[in-house]
């Protein structure tokens, strides 16, 4: 787990407008997007991602957590509390060097003259239900706490 600042320097107000916290390029061949958006079931959505550049997609993530998963179904995920919302695209046919995958959890605030800003992020390898795993006994423990 880490936490990460940011300090704004400058003179100007930005309105609240969704921030990327952070931005993560993710190798093509994670191109399976899983995160979670309540569905009845538990189950974490998958959406298959194409393989050529797409319009970039906003999605909710109830859970605060989203995923790119390879054709094993493992992958790198990130977890950021802070987060309910995240953007996604990908790039190319896989094979070029610049082709990836790109995942961003959002949140909404102001960008002010001054400002602080702190929130936590982690990452996490594994399959999805590794990479979900301790975030739901967070969940549990926060709502037993």
């Amino acid at each position: 787990m880490s936490i990460l600042n940011s300090i704004i320097e400058g003179t100007s107000l930005h309105p609240e407008r969704e921030q990327e916290i952070p931005a993560l390029f993710i190798e093509p061949s994670y191109s399976t997007l899983a995160t979670y958006s309540g569905d009845s079931h538990g189950l974490a959505m998958r959406l298959n991602s194409p393989s050529q550049v797409v319009q970039t997609e906003s999605r909710r993530m109830t859970e605060s957590w989203v995923a790119y998963l390879n054709a094993d179904q493992h992958g790198l995920g990130i977890h950021v509390p802070a987060a309910n919302r995240l953007t996604c695209y990908r790039y190319g046919d896989g094979a070029s060097r610049d082709s990836c995958s790109y995942v961003a959890p959002l949140t909404r605030f102001a960008i002010e003259p001054g400002m602080v800003w702190k929130y936590r992020a982690s990452v996490t390898l594994g399959s999805r239900e590794e990479i979900r795993a301790p975030i739901r006994r967070a969940s549990r423990t926060e709502s037993n706490g």
